[in-house]
């Protein structure tokens, strides 16, 4: 009867790493690819950013008193698309509001469930 034997060898393993940690790619076309998603991903983060600090500033000149057609000249934006932009905002905020007061009274209920 043949005995089973234990063989080492050593194996060598080329692969290209992108920029995201434990990623290994088995060509340089798909590594690159990962970094220019991951490029992408950054500049959407960063313009998603300033989108949401120019509807904030938007909301509170509206809130202030300026009208929607020089909200739209000022932000370069028609004073329609201004419109849905503060309308949303203030529909968020109200929902935010209901949403923290209905917590608040169940929190009381329980409270004097107790």
């Amino acid at each position: 009867m043949k005995e089973a034997e234990l063989v080492e060898e050593v194996i060598t393993v080329l692969y290209w790493r992108c920029a995201i940690d434990g990623h290994r790619h088995t060509s340089r076309r798909i590594a690159l690819k990962c970094l220019n998603a991951e490029e992408l991903v950054a500049k959407w983060k960063l313009r998603r950013a300033e989108i949401k600090r120019r509807n904030i500033e938007m909301v509170a000149r509206r809130k202030s008193g300026a009208t929607y057609e020089n909200l739209g000249k000022h932000f370069g934006l028609s004073k329609q698309r201004v419109r849905q932009i503060v309308d949303r905002a203030i529909c968020l905020e109200r929902y935010k509001a209901a949403k923290e007061e209905e917590r608040l009274e169940q929190k009381a209920a329980t409270a004097g469930a107790r």
